[in-house]
């Protein structure tokens, strides 16, 4: 048990080294992907009748 703990400990603390990970970044990416949704929403599903009347 104790082995596998520190296994993986050390497995995190490598991981940690080669991927350090930047919150700000991730919250950025996260704030990022909701804009593209609402854009999407906007130009997509705001306006449904518009569109299905040219098509």
């Amino acid at each position: 048990m104790r082995k596998e703990q520190q296994m993986s400990a050390a497995a995190m603390r490598k991981w940690n080294e080669e991927h350090p990970f930047d919150k700000d970044l991730l919250s950025k990416f996260l704030m990022g992907f909701q804009n593209i949704r609402t854009d999407c929403h906007r130009r997509c599903g705001a306006k449904p009748k518009k569109q299905s009347q040219y098509v």
